[in-house]
Order: C-alpha cells, then structure tokens, then sequence
C-alpha cells in the first residue's frame, strides 16, 4: 500500500518537474495594429476651461475682498445704532421718571398750601 502511495507522489512529481523544464515561445506582439492617436485632442476646450478657471477664481477674490469691506461698513453701522440704542434706552427710564416727579411736586405744592 505505501509502494503504490510511493509510485503515485513520485509520477506527480516528475510531472511537476516536466512542466517546470518545458519553456513556451513567448506570444510575438501585434505589430501591424498601430492606431495614430492624437494626443492634443480636447486641449483647446481643456484650455477654455482653464481660462474660465481662472476667471472665476479671480471673481471670487475679488468678492471676498468686497465682502470684507462690506463686513467693515455693517460693523461700522451695527456699533452706531447700539450706541443710539443704549441713548434711546436712557431717554425713556428718564421719561419714565417725569409723572413721578409730577406727583412729588403736586404733593409738595399741597403741602406748602395747608
């Protein structure tokens, strides 16, 4: 029984080491297939793209400069309009305070009468 085991593993290995020594002929490559090929197509509307590209990359600069003034010039009128704010606030605690004063000085006008 280990003879034929044997037998077996030997006939695949030289199997093996057969295939191993055969050497194929390389595949030969197609030479009569030579497609011309124009590298340069599409790089007038790559081109084109780029330009506009480029333009809209300036534009967009340019924006971001108009809207930092723009920031500036709404800051500006934002600080303004809380001082104004803050004054109205004070005017109107102080109006508030004028009836008061009114009846304090009513009562202290009765007061000198009797």
């Amino acid at each position: 029984m280990f003879n034929t085991l044997r037998n077996k593993f030997q006939t695949v290995q030289e199997g093996i080491s057969a295939r191993g020594l055969t050497v194929e002929n390389p595949k030969q490559k197609k030479t009569g297939n030579i497609r011309n090929v124009n590298y340069n197509a599409g790089a007038d509307i790559l081109h084109r793209f780029q330009l506009q590209w480029n333009e809209l990359h300036e534009l967009a600069e340019e924006n971001a400069g108009k809207a930092q003034e723009a920031d500036k010039l709404i800051g500006t009128i934002y600080e303004k309009l809380e001082q104004e704010w803050k004054n109205i606030t004070c005017l109107n605690n102080t109006l508030a305070y004028i009836p008061k004063i009114n009846n304090a000085i009513q009562d202290l006008m009765d007061q000198i009468e009797t």
